[in-house]
């Protein structure tokens, strides 16, 4: 069976349900997994130890991408179901084909690392939490 990530009404709903699939058990840092956390502005938590600033992007495929949450899921959906191409995804969120690419590549290395019984310490830190995800 194929996973597939739910469907988002909301920015929001996306970062909500992703968060609390990192988190059940509420935030830690990806800094020092013991320091105290601070919810700050713009939906961000401060490491009180290292001082780093941090959200649920923080550390997984989606960091420092300008795509949604919702798009992410979207690409996710795709990438399991086996329907996606660099240049299908550069039409579809007006990318540069460069900027698919290197969205693909992530992409394959998710799906890889679902293959692979022992993943590599770069494919884990790409993606570790999400597979959690279970249908």
């Amino acid at each position: 069976m194929k996973k597939q990530l739910p469907y988002f009404e909301s920015e929001t709903e996306c970062k909500n349900y992703l968060e609390a699939l990192r988190w059940p058990n509420g935030v830690i840092s990806p800094f020092d997994e013991y320091s105290k956390i601070y919810l700050c502005k713009g939906e961000k938590f401060r490491c009180r130890n290292t001082g780093k600033y941090f959200n649920v992007r923080t550390g997984t495929l989606f960091s420092n991408s300008r795509l949604s949450l919702n798009n992410w899921t979207d690409l996710l959906n795709q990438a399991w179901q086996g329907n996606i191409d660099v240049k299908w995804i550069a039409e579809q969120y007006n990318l540069s084909l460069k900027s698919a690419y290197l969205i693909h590549q992530k992409l394959l290395s998710v799906i890889e690392m679902e293959k692979t019984e022992q993943p590599t310490a770069e494919q884990f830190t790409l993606a570790d939490w999400l597979f959690q995800i279970k249908n």
